[in-house]
């Protein structure tokens, strides 16, 4: 599941439950960095089914929290910001 993906699926949940339950949803939201970061590492271990090492299981960790890393500081597309004076 992409990460556009899981939103749309969060904003789903969150028209069936926020009138019961809406600190869930507004949590999920808050955190979401956090929960991208671990969709990534999911993802990343998802395609191996075995791992020879703790090493090689902390290796692969740690690059898909790198690869989560440079997508934080990337531009957004199409943002054509300028400065403003009032």
């Amino acid at each position: 599941m992409a990460a556009k993906e899981a939103l749309i699926a969060l904003d789903r949940f969150s028209d069936g439950w926020d009138y019961k339950s809406p600190q869930i949803s507004r949590s999920w939201r808050a955190h979401w960095h956090n929960l991208n970061t671990l969709y990534e590492i999911c993802k990343a271990i998802k395609k191996r089914k075995l791992f020879p090492t703790d090493d090689s299981a902390k290796k692969v960790i740690y690059l898909a929290i790198q690869a989560a890393a440079k997508k934080w500081t990337m531009p957004i597309r199409n943002w054509n910001w300028r400065r403003i004076d009032l």
